[in-house]
């Protein structure tokens, strides 16, 4: 079993406990695509990876404009699809889910 395949594993795991999410992809910091979950196709798992990666690097560029906050979080809501960017403790990783937010929130 490869390295990819183990988090496609864990990430499919991880959305069949999680309410609502839908899909996940896990990426590099420069946005590989490194894994992801069985709902994606490759090519948009590569998709979702980029727009991942654009909103982690906008949110890194505000953070070093304003020395005063930090940001932690940031959120991209297309349609009725809210996708979540999470840095990785290490630096190393991003992981995005892919939320359904249908019901208004």
């Amino acid at each position: 079993m490869t390295a990819a395949n183990t988090l496609d594993w864990l990430l499919d795991d991880m959305i069949s406990r999680l309410t609502g999410v839908r899909c996940s992809v896990v990426l590099s910091t420069d946005g590989l695509l490194l894994g992801r979950s069985a709902a994606l196709t490759r090519v948009d798992a590569e998709r979702f990876c980029a727009m991942a990666s654009g909103m982690h690097g906008l949110a890194r560029g505000a953070d070093l404009g304003m020395a005063a906050y930090e940001v932690n979080r940031v959120a991209g809501r297309v349609g009725a699809h809210l996708s979540v960017p999470v840095l990785n403790g290490d630096g190393r990783t991003v992981m995005i889910q892919h939320i359904d937010c249908t019901d208004g929130r």
